[in-house]
């Protein structure tokens, strides 16, 4: 049945009030889908800890897809996360909990070009560029606030490979999601903020977009680490996604999911739509791209491996009146349940998804903070996935 959504006005940004009507049609099968994948080994060392310990390319996360580059090479962009990072540790620094390990402190955090044959299904790396800020000086994946009493429910203490402080940097990012728009500028949704940030052709700071400034106040109640996951260009406009609910007062009846759209040309919020889960067995989104027709694919997932694991993917449409979500494909009972995080995804075509997973680096999270090594799993790699559908997505 559908919903209408009831329009009301937030601290001066349009806000919808989003009921869903779902599709009669039957949605896809799994077994009657082709899924194949390839392990991304670019084999690029990207720094070593103070330990000694050496890092490869990985941590990958987002996915765009530039049409038209090449008909036999795909061209694909995605980008690295904050750099290789333990899971919490004792409270040896801050004023609380949720201390993290940073094995590379001054990590940068990369904008990753490869090629991907269309008939070989191989990968080819084609660059890496480090994020720059607005002075041309490289950005690391530290958090852009020091922990305090009031805060420590939403920011991290820092720390390094064997527990030492290691200071705030306001020009960090926790960079998870990237898109391409038509004039050649890159937009990166990151979880610290959350802030959304343009950069150039070659990933040099332009705008930085924060709760409260060009964004809306609230966004900053995010869980911790729980910022944009998605991001989606069109042509004129650029769509973005916490990873999960948030619940903006105590009179909110149900948390939600922000996706937040921005004018492209005015580089202004148009407006910001609530996005509920399909099932409460999946609490986290795992990216977003935008079709040819201006609908958005987006992934539903709950961070698990194995038979526990939940994964769907969604076509959204988005408009003042009404949002049709309606399921593509439950990639739950697949080999996709080999991968903890699917974190990245395009449509090649209007039969083929392309989706990536994040392999943190080959990180456990586990760090001993006596020897300052990390625990590495050596299978642990990030994998590009090919789905071809059986019906057309557009």
């Amino acid at each position: 049945m559908n919903k209408y959504i009831s329009l009301l006005l937030l601290a001066g940004i349009l806000f919808f009030n989003i009921g869903y009507a779902t599709s009669n049609e039957k949605p896809h099968e799994t077994p009657t889908e082709k899924i194949e994948s390839v392990t991304l080994d670019f084999n690029q060392e990207v720094g070593q800890s103070s330990a000694g310990q050496k890092f490869y390319l990985g941590g990958l996360s987002g996915l765009f897809f530039r049409p038209g580059a090449s008909a036999k090479n795909h061209e694909l962009w995605t980008l690295t996360d904050r750099g290789p990072n333990g899971g919490e540790i004792p409270a040896l620094i801050g004023v609380g909990r949720n201390a993290r390990s940073f094995l590379i402190p001054k990590f940068n955090p990369k904008l990753v070009k490869f090629n991907l044959d269309a008939s070989t299904f191989k990968p080819k790396l084609v660059s890496v560029k480090d994020f720059k800020n607005k002075l041309g000086k490289g950005m690391t994946g530290l958090p852009i606030l020091a922990q305090t009493k009031s805060n420590r429910s939403i920011t991290e203490s820092s720390a390094d490979n064997y527990g030492n402080k290691v200071a705030s940097d306001l020009d960090g990012m926790d960079s998870e999601a990237v898109c391409l728009d038509k004039n050649g500028n890159f937009w990166v949704g990151e979880e610290y903020g959350p802030d959304i940030l343009k950069f150039d052709s070659n990933a040099k700071l332009l705008n930085r977009m924060k709760p409260g400034n060009q964004l809306p106040a609230y966004l900053a109640k995010r869980k911790m680490n729980h910022g944009f996951e998605g991001i989606a260009c069109s042509d004129t406009k650029v769509f973005a996604i916490l990873q999960s609910p948030i619940k903006v007062d105590s009179s909110a009846k149900t948390p939600f999911v922000p996706l937040v759209e921005i004018d492209l040309l005015t580089e202004h919020v148009s407006a910001v739509y609530e996005y509920i889960f399909d099932s409460e067995k999946s609490d986290k989104i795992g990216d977003m791209t935008v079709l040819p027709d201006g609908k958005l694919l987006i992934i539903e997932q709950n961070g698990k491996a194995g038979k526990d694991s939940q994964r769907k993917v969604f076509k959204v449409s988005l408009s003042k009146d009404k949002v049709m979500k309606e399921l593509v494909i439950d990639l739950s009972n697949t080999e996709f349940n080999q991968s903890e995080k699917i974190e990245g995804i395009v449509a090649i075509d209007n039969l083929t998804l392309l989706l990536i997973s994040d392999n943190d680096f080959g990180m456990s999270g586990d760090v001993d903070l006596q020897t300052g090594m990390a625990t590495v799993v050596p299978d642990k790699r990030s994998l590009i996935y090919r789905v071809h559908l059986t019906k057309k997505l557009w």
